[in-house]
Order: structure tokens, then sequence, then C-alpha cells
């Protein structure tokens, strides 16, 4: 596969995880979690995600949206540019202080090392 395919899918797969809108399986089993628990977030920066996330433990959380947000939580811990709050809020000590890391990674792109 080429980089810039690499690239794209890595793309893809970073909105999927952070924005609903992009990602039907949890549009369609999420959709009542969203209007219940959900209905004042926003999504597009990992607000809806965010929200289900920590709505999942709530009573009447349904056991489909259960499974899908716990995928999308393992896939985000694949990577740390996968979960939209990490990247905002710790992308420049990632980027110097755990660099290395992404180093090992084969399947996704690198980041280049920030100075």
């Amino acid at each position: 596969m080429s980089q810039q395919c690499i690239d794209a899918e890595f793309e893809l797969l970073k909105a999927e995880l952070a924005d609903s809108e992009v990602n039907p399986v949890l549009q369609k089993m999420c959709a009542r979690e969203i209007r219940e628990f959900c209905d004042k977030a926003h999504d597009g920066s990992g607000g809806m995600v965010t929200c289900l996330q920590d709505a999942k433990e709530k009573e009447g959380f349904g056991l489909p949206c259960l499974q899908v947000i716990t995928k999308v939580i393992r896939l985000q811990n694949l990577d740390s540019r996968l979960n939209p709050n990490l990247e905002k809020f710790c992308s420049s000590d990632i980027n110097v202080l755990c660099f290395w890391l992404a180093s090992h990674s084969t399947r996704y792109p690198k980041p280049s090392p920030k100075s």
C-alpha cells in the first residue's frame, strides 16, 4: 500500500473516531444514546464521541452502543493521534517526549518530531 493510501486511510479512521456524523455504525447503534445523553454535545471535534464515552456507565445506556464505544476507545488507545482530546491537549508533549513510540508503528504514518 502506498504512503498516500496509508495517509488517507489514517485520516478516515481519525475522522470516524472523532465525529459520529462520519461514522455510520456509531450513528445507527447509538442513535438513542445520542438523543438521550448527548443531545447538546457538539460533533466534529470529538465532542459527541467524548459525551458517549462519558455516558457509557449510565443507566439505560444500551449494549450495542456500549460495544461500539468500547471499540472506539480501543482504537483511540492505539495511537494518540486518533484521540482528539489527547491530540488537542497533549500533542506538543507527545511529539517531544514520546516520539520514539510512534517510530514503532508500521501501519500508520509517523509524526515528525518538533523541535
